[in-house]
């Protein structure tokens, strides 16, 4: 490529396109460097050219680095939003003794796709979070050219639902509106067997869950 540019001094532009797309101003940036394993010299060596510029709150886009951004399109593509967002999903534990997923120093927009995703499918956050990590890392494998209309197709084969009926169970009763997937089990597919009604059941929430991921990291690519 013509700007002659490194693919970690891509990378840092790219992680600060992130940014300045969802106009944060109180996201620490050392954040996204750090996941991108951005170094002092690659931001030095990007600041002298004028595609970056240091202010109160760490670095920023300069209207050169923005041209730059555009002109050859150096923004993350869907699987490597992915990989970025299925690194920071670390395992926690409540006051309760309960384990649950959360994402770990990830800077907005992506710390909020999960959240987004369950709001937009009226979904409890636990159980989006618990089934989020499995769709990431299915997207995260694709080809970084990959059709972002074609990204549902490539993965939905990968999206396994819970093994046992006692997981399964719990997964159904975590918020009312898994009623509705059991009903669409029974229903449209004639599942007969109650541990097939209950699979097909969280087969149906995965898949629309993974809609749901697939559109809120389209909209960060825009």
């Amino acid at each position: 490529m013509s700007h002659n540019l490194t693919t970690r001094q891509q990378t840092a532009l790219k992680a600060l396109w992130l940014l300045t797309e969802d106009n944060t101003t109180d996201t620490p940036l050392i954040n996204v460097f750090k996941l991108a394993a951005i170094d002092r010299r690659t931001t030095n060596s990007l600041e002298k050219r004028g595609y970056i510029q240091t202010n109160a709150d760490g670095y920023r886009l300069a209207d050169n680095g923005e041209s730059l951004v555009d002109e050859f399109e150096l923004v993350f593509t869907i699987p490597e939003l992915a990989a970025i967002a299925s690194k920071h999903l670390v395992r926690d534990t409540r006051n309760d003794g309960t384990k649950f997923y959360k994402f770990d120093e990830l800077p907005e927009p992506l710390s909020n796709i999960i959240c987004d995703a369950a709001y937009a499918m009226d979904t409890d956050l636990d159980s989006a979070y618990e089934n989020a990590p499995q769709i990431l890392e299915a997207i995260r494998y694709l080809d970084s050219d990959v059709d972002p209309d074609d990204i549902f197709d490539e993965i939905v084969s990968d999206l396994s639902p819970d093994v046992y009926t006692s997981d399964l169970e719990r997964w159904l009763t975590s918020n009312r509106n898994h009623g509705y997937y059991m009903t669409q089990a029974i229903e449209e597919f004639d599942a007969k067997d109650y541990f097939v009604q209950l699979s097909t059941a969280q087969t149906l929430y995965l898949e629309e869950l993974a809609n749901a991921l697939i559109d809120q990291l389209k909209n960060i690519v825009k």
